[in-house]
């Protein structure tokens, strides 16, 4: 699929170029990614000055970038600066993937591509998931460690006299990312796009590399350990049955089967309880803190989760974060960073009902979106979900995704077009 697909003459190089990147982001290091984001941008402006057009911007994007110098206005009282215009940085490289796919992905199959090469990178990270269980089976992980980069990591961590967080996993798979946290995020978004596109891929051969995705992402999934994807899993497929006919018949047994095998794997491995794990009775002694903290620094104490950490030391709760998407977001950057991430989820899903009404293909899609977009909150609301580079990216380029999809929709006369389109 993919070769046919990279060697069409319909599609331009640089086109070309940016679905090959979607699918080896997830594969790198998090420091390369960030550098293929930078590089692809790059090109991207080229391109657009040797056609000499415009790029534009959405209402999305408008409040993505606002977003992302919010965080960066927190630096001025961020204990941790550095980890705040790391932060920073990893969300710019969000914003230039996210610009990049709004204004290269004008037809379906444009989009339908780039869902490919992430799905096809999900599953290639989860292929990398599953040769670290084995060795982690027959007791020789350091053969193939989990976060596979993690000494690469640490050496650059050690050359910029910065300490970037990696969680060494001993029991539990992280592929290429820094931890299985990160994984089972990314690998919880793609998860029920791979599945809508066995159903709705444009051939045969696309849909069979869907089959093979989907099943290698369920096991990248399941041997991260996370018990919250669960009900991740559960959510969004259950969303996606909203798609047709087709996967409405099977799609409540596939969700039940996915979780209860989840589960079953979980407790055969970690046990009913498991030391690493946070319980709810923690949690919301953890939830209240980060309220405190929010009362008394209302414009936040600094983005990145450095600087949450050094406030729950303080307070004696030895934590990484607020292990709750929204809570993290409120403590870091205040009343003006949630409320703008508010308006993003607002917009979104604004747009996923206004082409759900649309009908035909575009309604299919916008349950697609839906169902991966409902799993991504799922896990948000006990875990930080984005903290890492490649999740902000993928994060960026679903938003991205059901922009450019509602721009075809105003194109083709579906949906009104908004007042005034940003223009750079």
């Amino acid at each position: 699929m993919l070769p046919q697909f990279m060697r069409s003459k319909s599609y331009s190089a640089f086109y070309k170029l940016l679905a090959v990147g979607i699918f080896l982001l997830c594969l790198l290091p998090e420091i390369l990614a960030l550098l293929l984001s930078v590089v692809l941008f790059i090109f991207f402006l080229f391109e657009k000055q040797r056609e000499r057009s415009r790029i534009t911007l959405d209402t999305n994007g408008v409040f993505l970038i606002g977003y992302d110098f919010c965080i960066l206005a927190t630096i001025f009282w961020a204990k941790i600066q550095a980890n705040t215009a790391y932060t920073f940085i990893m969300w710019l490289c969000a914003f230039a993937v996210y610009i990049i796919i709004m204004n290269l992905c004008d037809t379906k199959l444009k989009i339908e591509n780039i869902m490919l090469c992430m799905v096809g990178g999900a599953g290639a990270c989860s292929a990398v998931a599953v040769v670290q269980m084995i060795f982690m089976a027959v007791g020789k992980s350091g053969f193939f460690p989990s976060p596979l980069y993690s000494r690469f990591d640490s050496f650059f961590s050690r050359l910029v006299n910065y300490p970037i967080f990696v969680e060494a996993a001993q029991d539990r798979v992280s592929g290429t990312f820094q931890t299985p946290l990160a994984l089972s995020t990314f690998l919880v978004m793609a998860f029920p796009l791979a599945v809508f596109l066995c159903f709705y891929g444009k051939t045969v051969k696309r849909k069979r590399f869907a089959i093979i995705a989907s099943g290698l992402i369920f096991f990248g999934i399941m041997f991260t350990f996370l018990k919250g994807t669960v009900v991740a899993v559960i959510l969004s497929l259950m969303t996606l049955s909203f798609a047709g006919k087709k996967p409405a018949k099977i799609m409540s047994g596939i969700a039940a089967v996915s979780s209860v095998t989840i589960l079953l794997v979980i407790y055969l491995r970690r046990g009913i309880t498991a030391a690493q794990d946070i319980s709810t009775a923690n949690r919301i002694i953890l939830w209240k803190e980060c309220l405190n903290i929010f009362l008394s620094h209302p414009f936040g104490i600094g983005a990145g989760s450095d600087n949450v950490r050094q406030f729950l030391f303080a307070d004696s709760l030895y934590l990484v974060s607020a292990h709750n998407l929204f809570i993290e977001i409120l403590t870091e950057t205040g009343v003006v960073g949630i409320l703008i991430f508010a308006v993003m989820g607002f917009v979104s899903v604004r747009n996923i009902f206004n082409l759900y009404d649309c009908g035909g293909w575009y309604k299919r899609y916008a349950t697609a979106f839906a169902s991966s977009l409902l799993g991504f909150s799922a896990m948000s609301l006990f875990e930080h979900t984005l903290c890492f580079p490649t999740e902000m990216i993928y994060f960026a380029a679903l938003l991205a995704l059901i922009d450019a999809t509602k721009r075809i929709a105003v194109k083709k006369g579906k949906l009104p077009a908004e007042k005034k389109e940003v223009k750079i």
